[in-house]
């Protein structure tokens, strides 16, 4: 079975002026980078320079492969939600100042509508990154004075300096953002596909935990189901090794793999009672990671919501009740270190946080922010300590 795999070849990518030791994740149609040790996802673009064509390569760095999805599916959807539709905003003022200015008899107010116009264009585009962008801010601020260097009230030459903007704004930029959206959906598919094959290996291991715990519950019998068992546990443990380099599966993943060699071991001396106690460990550790995925997902639909400006409380916190009466089943007494107390107290957080940012907001202000971005943080906190 084909989980995750990841190339010797050694890639170092620069990060914060230092290089970091990565691997390719193999078979995927964009090239993703892990990080050797960490686990952290590497994923490359490019930055413009400080000359006119000149491009820099960055990377951005995702610590887990739930932050990976979440990060990949809030760049599309912010890209489609809300930058598009602004520049498409900005090249509809600016068309309609061009038609303005280009009237045989223009008026004192369609004047004053037009400065309106490149007010807000210039206030939207804020201070801008990219040469186009910046050329398109130079134009702009030369048309809102509405005459030229010699205080003359020239139209013709105002609604010229228009048409360059519409097309670096609108036609260049656009192109461009919209060749990034097909980055960024080859990029959710990938990663879409490692989380089925790991969501699918976890489903068919609780699977199997299940029908071992029936095999070793017969006091009488187990003895004669221990090869057997133990024979099954290797390819387990081939899978579960696979999952090791990322971040998201790693501490999980070594965990795993420990209670399962121990529990190999017993069964071949055989320790009925070192076996159980690791079999037991590992069904509740199968039980907990599964809930990583609705709590990263919870996560992502609040996110998306924002961007649309668009919430719903109940079912926010219909879903975190659901997760915490999930945890309240687990028992994680035999664990290395205590995972439920910290993982409910997080959940709780983020229970009482979005509350509050939802019960005290007002008409102008739909939600407090700062709660919304406290009850975030729990979220994410959550996600990551499983």
């Amino acid at each position: 079975m084909f989980m995750f795999r990841v190339e010797p070849r050694k890639v170092w990518p620069h990060y914060q002026g230092k290089p970091v030791r990565t691997h390719p994740v193999l078979g995927l149609s964009n090239r993703i980078l892990v990080a050797h040790g960490t686990g952290d996802f590497y994923i490359q673009y490019w930055e413009e320079g400080e000359q006119r064509g000149d491009k820099m390569r960055r990377w951005r760095r995702y610590g887990d492969i739930w932050s990976l999805s979440r990060g990949l599916r809030l760049a599309r959807a912010s890209t489609i939600i809300q930058r598009i539709p602004t520049l498409e905003e900005l090249q509809n003022l600016c068309a309609e100042a061009n038609l303005q200015l280009n009237q045989r008899n223009v008026r004192a107010e369609d004047l004053q509508d037009v400065k309106r116009k490149m007010l807000r264009v210039l206030q939207t585009l804020g201070n801008p990154r990219t040469h186009a962008l910046k050329d398109v801010a130079t134009q702009v601020e030369c048309v809102i004075p509405l005459r030229d260097t010699r205080g003359r009230l020239n139209l013709g030459a105002l609604a010229a300096r228009l048409v360059p903007v519409k097309n670096r704004l609108f036609c260049e930029r656009l192109e461009g953002i919209v060749g990034w959206l097909g980055h960024y959906a080859h990029w959710e598919q990938d990663v879409e596909l490692l989380q089925q094959l790991a969501g699918g290996f976890l489903l068919e291991m609780e699977q199997k935990l299940q029908r071992w715990v029936c095999s070793m519950s017969d006091v009488a019998g187990w003895r004669g189901e221990a090869p057997t068992l133990a024979m099954e546990i290797a390819p387990v443990i081939e899978h579960i090794t696979q999952l090791e380099p990322f971040g998201g599966w790693m501490q999980w993943a070594r965990a795993c793999r420990t209670d399962l060699e121990r529990m190999a071991r017993a069964l071949h001396r055989p320790d009925r009672d070192v076996a159980t106690t690791a079999l037991r460990r590992l069904q509740q550790s199968v039980a907990i990671k599964k809930l990583q995925k609705e709590i990263s997902q919870l996560l992502l639909d609040i996110q998306l919501d924002r961007l649309e400006q668009v919430f719903s409380l109940g079912d926010y916190q219909g879903r975190l009740a659901a997760l915490l009466d999930a945890i309240a089943l687990i028992d994680d007494t035999d664990f290395r270190g205590r995972v439920v107390p910290e993982l409910a107290k997080h959940l709780q957080g983020a229970q009482v946080e979005l509350t509050q940012a939802f019960c005290t907001r007002t008409a102008d202000d739909p939600v407090d922010k700062k709660g919304l971005k406290r009850g975030y943080d729990h979220l994410r906190t959550a996600c990551a300590s499983l």
